[in-house]
C-alpha cells in the first residue's frame, strides 16, 4: 500500500475528532458531569485512552517522514520538535498556572485541589514533569501535558535509533519493535523508574507500534484483503462490547492499541467512502487545531473556574453545555493557531536561521 508523504486529510480528521472526545472527557471528569445515556467519562468506554491513538499517529508520521529525519543531525532533529512543541505548550501551561493561583487568591483553596507550585509549575513549563527523572510532583500543571513529555522521549529515542542502525549497517526496524516490547514489559511489570514508568511505557508501545504499522502499510499489501481484514476485526470488537464488555475486554487499552485503532487507521486510509468524506483540505487544516484543542482546554476550564467563583454561579452540565464549551474551545483554538502559534514558530524559524 503506497502512503504519501504529504498530509494525510482522513488521518487529520481522525486526530480531530480524537482531540474532541478528550475534551468531552475531561469535561465530564472536571465538572463531575453524570449523562443519563452516554458518559465520555466513568462510562463503559474510557476515552482517556485516546492518548494511545496520538502516540500511534505520532509514530506513524514519523515514519512516514523518515527520509527528511534521517537527514538531519540531531541537533536539527530536536530543534524542529521543539519548536512545533514547546512554545504553544508553554504558554497553556502559563495561563493554567495563572488561572490557577487567581482561583487560590479569591476562593483560599485550590481548583480540583491541585496546588501548583513554583518547582510544579517549572516543571510543567519544560515539559519535563512526566516520564523522565521528575516525579512526585502530582497532578501537572495543565496536566494533559503530560503526553508531550512522553511525546519528546519518544522522539529522542527513535533518532538515536536511527543513528546507532546507520552506524551499524542494520534495519532499525527491530529497534522499533524492541522499544514497543520494552514498553508492553514496563506496563505488564508495574516499573516505575526514570523512563521505565507507566506514562512510558504508554508512548513506547504507541508510539513504536506506530512507526511499525506504517512499515507494514507501506508494504506490498493487497489493499482490499487488508481493508477487509482491518473491518472484520472491528466488527469482531465492536460485537464482542455489545455482548458482553466486562469478560471479553480484558484488557481494554491493549485491545484499542492493537485491534481497534489500526483498524480505524486502515479503514481511514482504505476506504472509498471515509475518503469521499474526510479526504479534504478542511481535515488538514483541523487536523492543525487539534493540538491547540489538547493543550487549551484544561486552561479554558481553569479559567471558568475563576469566573464562575467570580459571579458564584454554578451551572446546570448537560450534553447541550460541553458542546458549548468544545465549540468554545475550538474557537480559541483556531485564534491561537493562526493569531499566536504561527506568527511565534515563524519568528523562531527565522532566528534559529540567522
Amino acid at each position: 500500500m503506497e502512503l504519501s508523504n504529504h498530509r494525510i486529510y482522513t488521518l487529520d480528521a481522525l486526530k480531530f475528532f480524537a482531540a474532541i472526545g478528550i475534551v468531552f472527557h475531561h469535561y465530564q471528569q472536571v465538572t463531575g458531569a453524570i449523562f443519563p445515556k452516554f458518559n465520555f467519562c466513568g462510562g463503559r468506554i474510557y476515552f482517556g485512552y485516546l492518548v494511545e491513538l496520538f502516540f500511534i499517529l505520532s509514530g506513524f508520521f514519523m515514519s512516514a517522514h523518515k527520509k527528511n529525519n534521517n537527514n538531519q543531525n540531531f541537533r536539527q532533529f530536536l530543534l524542529t520538535k521543539i519548536i512545533r512543541l514547546y512554545p504553544m505548550a508553554m504558554i497553556s501551561v502559563a495561563v493554567f498556572c495563572i488561572a490557577a493561583w487567581i482561583f487560590r487568591l479569591l476562593s483560599g483553596y485550590w481548583w480540583e485541589n491541585n496546588i501548583i507550585g513554583i518547582w510544579k509549575a517549572f516543571v510543567s513549563l519544560l515539559l519535563i514533569h512526566s516520564g523522565g527523572v521528575v516525579s512526585n510532583i502530582g497532578i501537572a500543571a495543565n496536566n494533559p501535558t503530560w503526553y508531550l513529555c512522553v511525546l519528546l522521549i519518544c522522539y529522542i529515542l527513535y533518532w538515536l535509533m536511527i543513528w546507532f542502525a546507520e552506524k551499524q549497517k542494520i534495519t532499525p526496524f527491530y529497534f522499533f519493535v524492541l522499544g514497543m516490547f520494552i514498553g508492553i514489559g514496563i506496563g505488564s511489570f508495574g516499573i516505575n523508574l526514570p523512563f521505565f514508568n507507566g506514562s512510558t511505557a504508554r508512548g513506547y508501545i504507541g508510539f513504536f507500534w506506530g512507526i511499525i504499522l506504517n512499515y507494514f502499510l507501506s508494504s506490498e499489501l493487497s489493499k482490499s484483503k487488508i481493508k477487509a481484514l482491518s473491518f472484520f476485526v472491528l466488527s469482531l470488537c465492536i460485537a464482542a462490547w455489545l455482548i458482553d464488555a466486562d469478560e471479553l475486554y480484558d484488557n481494554f487499552s491493549m485491545i484499542l492499541v492493537y485491534l481497534i485503532y489500526p483498524s480505524i487507521i486502515i479503514m481511514m486510509l482504505t476506504s472509498k467512502i471515509l475518503n469521499w468524506l474526510f479526504n479534504r483540505k478542511i481535515f488538514g487544516i483541523l487536523g492543525r487545531v487539534s493540538y491547540e484543542m489538547y493543550l487549551w482546554h484544561s486552561p479554558i476550564m481553569a479559567i471558568f473556574a475563576v469566573l464562575i467563583y467570580l459571579i458564584n454561579y454554578y451551572p446546570n452540565y448537560t450534553y447541550c453545555s460541553m458542546i458549548l464549551f468544545t465549540v468554545l474551545v475550538f474557537i480559541v483554538s483556531v485564534w491561537m493557531y493562526y493569531r499566536i502559534e504561527i506568527p511565534i514558530t515563524k519568528w523562531i524559524n527565522k532566528e534559529v536561521s540567522r
